[in-house]
């Protein structure tokens, strides 16, 4: 590839409060080349202002014709009508690197992508988590779906961390073309908010998704006795999805109205602004039943230590390489573990954690310019550093 690459990114929705990391990725590469094509099925009020997003509808209205013609590719042939937009828009532009977000569209576009040219354009796909980790166990297609993807001529994967590269090598992805690079963080307008003056250190802050691989009903569970016992300490949990009936039910049994605040989902901002005023940030992921895994580690960890709060987090994934001060690591899915390092938190205060460090140490690991360069080596067909 000679001058600047025209590049797009290929993304099945834009703008959810769990994926800033996939909008903080476009802006992240958006100076690399010309400008970049944003080619997605659905975006929010929040996604990209001023960036070139082609949306394709993918799901049309039910029981319309075309809704039932989907139905019957997807569950014949597993493909689907937007198949024939996406690929006649590769077909009709020349992008030199197409980069997916995700491994379901990774490999959507790759059977998109027109092969008749004298060199294949350079596949880029990010694997996160669930797409490398619970889909290939619950849905074994996309295992042979992801062999086909892993024989794409030019093909470059991208992991956040050593746990995750070997996951993906174990679904067949050979070692070389896999990447690993640090996520690209989606930078507050006003900057990184500091620990707030009102920061109450007896509140555990917990933030993501309802699901069972965070494992917040684990640790409710766990945390019981200590909240029933000690009056000042508190929790609040930021987010929503499917086990919050799970989660009322606990907090029911146990007692702790009152005690477990849920807010529901919030807007990113307000997610940092109100981590500002927490103690410690509790992150106890897990491997979930069906084998979904976070495949790295939740942005919200490094989110954190850029506020510059404490972070109390087991040992699941690449969480270890992303937290850069290990003083209230516990051991995955283990209670007393986890039980040990709050307490351990609750009698010093944080104090055994040293927050400036782990800003710095975060700072260094997801600086833009460096992520930047190392995108472009990958575009280029380098490996990234």
């Amino acid at each position: 590839m000679s001058g600047q690459p025209a590049v797009l990114v290929y993304a099945d929705t834009l703008g959810a409060p769990s994926e800033t990391f996939v909008t903080g990725l476009i802006d992240c590469v958006s100076s690399i080349g010309r400008p970049l094509l944003v080619v997605t099925h659905g975006i929010s009020p929040a996604g990209l202002a001023g960036k070139r997003v082609t949306v394709l509808p993918r799901y049309p209205c039910r029981w319309t014709p075309a809704w039932l013609v989907n139905l019957a590719l997807r569950t014949l042939g597993g493909r689907e009508l937007f198949e024939g937009a996406l690929r006649r828009l590769l077909a009709r532009s020349s992008f030199d690197v197409v980069h997916a977000q995700f491994g379901q569209p990774g490999y959507l576009v790759c059977r998109a992508l027109p092969r008749r040219r004298q060199r294949a354009a350079r596949l880029v796909v990010n694997f996160y988590g669930y797409d490398a980790t619970g889909l290939p166990e619950s849905v074994p297609q996309w295992r042979r779906r992801y062999a086909e993807l892993f024989r794409y001529p030019n093909l470059a994967v991208v992991v956040e961390g050593p746990a995750m590269k070997a996951r993906l090598a174990g679904l067949g992805c050979p070692e070389d073309r896999i990447h690993v690079v640090p996520l690209c963080l989606a930078e507050p307008a006003g900057g990184w908010p500091q620990v707030s003056p009102s920061r109450d250190p007896h509140v555990l802050g917990f933030v993501g998704r309802f699901v069972e691989k965070k494992g917040f009903a684990f640790a409710l569970r766990a945390l019981a006795p200590i909240l029933t016992a000690r009056p000042d300490v508190r929790v609040v949990m930021i987010g929503d999805g499917p086990e919050r009936p799970l989660l009322e039910r606990l907090i029911a049994a146990h007692g702790l109205a009152g005690r477990v605040r849920l807010p529901g989902m919030r807007p990113h901002a307000e997610v940092l602004s109100e981590i500002a005023r927490m103690g410690a940030l509790v992150v106890p992921s897990l491997t979930a039943h069906d084998g979904d895994s976070e495949g790295g580690a939740p942005t919200i960890v490094a989110e954190a230590q850029l506020v510059g709060i404490p972070v109390i987090a087991s040992d699941h994934a690449d969480i270890p390489v992303s937290l850069c001060d290990h003083s209230f690591l516990f051991k995955e899915g283990d209670a007393r573990s986890l039980v040990e390092a709050v307490e351990r938190y609750l009698a010093h205060g944080g104090d055994l954690y040293d927050a400036a460090r782990a800003r710095r140490c975060t700072q260094e690991r997801h600086d833009r310019r460096r992520l930047r360069e190392r995108y472009a080596a990958i575009y280029r067909g380098g490996h990234g550093g």
